[in-house]
């Protein structure tokens, strides 16, 4: 029996790539999502956090590099976080039209009891891999992006 010829050529491979790429990332973001708001927390809200928990005070500038996100949408992110007591704002020393924001105590004590929760998901998450599996996805991803 032959096998039916694609309609789409050599291009067939790329496009079932990118289809089941799509699929697992939409899949595993939604998980990774609701696992955050678990905590009382947005997507957003915890990549600010999550950032400040690992580097330290930053310019709000240096967040959204770090995050991808956008000026307004920050701008947002930021107001909430204040009001929520998690974080603290400031205007840089050096510069004096920079905001520098950290993390308050009530901030830390959050990213303290939630992170490893979270840190313990994603090891559940990307459990089919074993380690060597991981590291040639990080590596393809790299590579993929022009990362590498």
């Amino acid at each position: 029996m032959r096998k039916k010829k694609s309609r789409y050529g050599e291009a067939e491979s790329a496009l079932r790539t990118f289809v089941v790429f799509t699929r697992a990332y939409r899949q595993m973001n939604q998980q990774d999502v609701h696992h955050i708001q678990s905590s009382g927390l947005t997507h957003a809200q915890f990549a600010v956090l999550e950032v400040l928990y690992h580097k330290g005070d930053l310019r709000i500038s240096e967040v959204m590099k770090k995050i991808l996100g956008t000026h307004g949408n920050m701008t947002l992110i930021v107001q909430n976080l204040k009001k929520e007591g998690y974080i603290l704002h400031y205007r840089c020393p050096k510069d004096a039209r920079a905001s520098i924001i950290g993390l308050t105590e009530k901030g830390r004590s959050l990213m303290n009891d939630f992170f490893p929760k979270h840190a313990a998901f994603l090891k559940d998450l990307f459990s089919p891999l074993n380690d060597e599996e991981k590291e040639e996805l990080i590596r393809l991803m790299k590579k993929l992006s022009g990362l590498d």
